[in-house]
This record gives C-alpha cells, structure tokens and sequence, in this order.
C-alpha cells in the first residue's frame, strides 16, 4: 500500500523540518511512502538569483585582491648574511632569547648559511658540468644518425624534434599560467 503525501516547500517556511519529517515517514512506513516535492519556483529562483549575485562578488573581489599582489612571483635573493640574521630573528621573536644568546645563535646561523651556499654553489657547478656532458652526447648521437639516414630523413628528423620541442614549450607555458 502506498500513501502519497504532497509537500509544499516554500523557501519561506521551515524546509529543513519538512524534510526530517519525510525522511521519519518514509522510515516509520516500511519505505511504502512516495513522496512529491513541490517546489515554490517564484521563490527559489529569486533565491537563487541571491546565491550567485554573492557568489559573482565574492569571486570578483578575491581575483581583485589577488591581482594587486605586486609581489607575487617574484624572489629576492638574500645572502647568507641576510637569511642568517632573518632565522635569528624568528628565534627571537619565539623563543624569547636574550641579547646573548641572540649574538651566539646569529653566528652559528651565519656558519650554517654559509655552509648551505657552498653546497648550492657546487650543486650549480655539477648541473652546469651535466648539462655540458648532455649535449656533448646528443650532438655525438646526432652524428650518428647523420651516417646512417639519408639527408632527406634526417631533415624531417629535425623538422619532428623542433615540433616536439615547441609543443613541450607550449605545454610548459600553459602549466606556468595556472
């Protein structure tokens, strides 16, 4: 047997009880009870007409707020002096030190940011050394495909690596964006 009650939901009236109370006789009624919403149109679309001119300025003032962000995307370089003294000072600003203890933990701070330039400084050298020995071994590889295809081959083989280097530029471009 199955009962069907009509509900009016007015945006008006308590929608949230109306619904606990669907739910209790579609429960206490062995789910033999069909429910059929009526929708009060006239007051949901104005509602709605609400939500998304909120929405609309909310979205707009957080892109606003977004673009006047004048340092956004940029990064300063700081020496090691700089960025020693900057750690220290958070220290400070934490932990309470005393002028003492500030002094002794901005040298040691100083040490270990020098350290860390050092390790950055060889690590450039090394990529620089690697990005040398790659391109010695794609030019030695180039080579050998130049003694092997026909001039005509290896034309198009070079016409393929530019396309496929301009589409990975293309995609890295449209990552960088977003």
């Amino acid at each position: 047997m199955v009962k069907v009650r009509h509900i009016l939901l007015s945006l008006k009236t308590n929608m949230f009880n109306q619904v606990l109370n669907l739910f209790e006789t579609i429960y206490s009624n062995n789910h033999n009870v069909v429910e059929i919403f009526t929708i009060n149109i006239i007051n949901l679309n104005k509602t709605m007409k609400k939500i998304l001119l909120v929405c609309t300025l909310v979205g707009g003032l957080i892109s606003a707020a977004l673009a006047q962000n004048p340092t956004r995307g940029e990064r300063t370089e700081r020496t090691p002096e700089q960025r020693a003294e900057l750690r220290t000072k958070r220290m400070q600003e934490s932990l309470a030190l005393s002028n003492d203890q500030y002094q002794k933990l901005l040298a040691i701070n100083l040490d270990q940011e020098k350290k860390r330039e050092e390790v950055r400084k060889e690590q450039r050298e090394k990529m620089a050394a690697n990005r040398e020995q790659l391109k010695a071994n794609h030019d030695a590889l180039i080579k050998s495909y130049e003694s092997v295809l026909t001039p005509e081959q290896m034309t198009k083989f070079k016409e393929e690596g530019k396309r496929r280097r301009a589409e990975m530029r293309d995609k890295y471009k449209g990552r960088k964006k977003e």
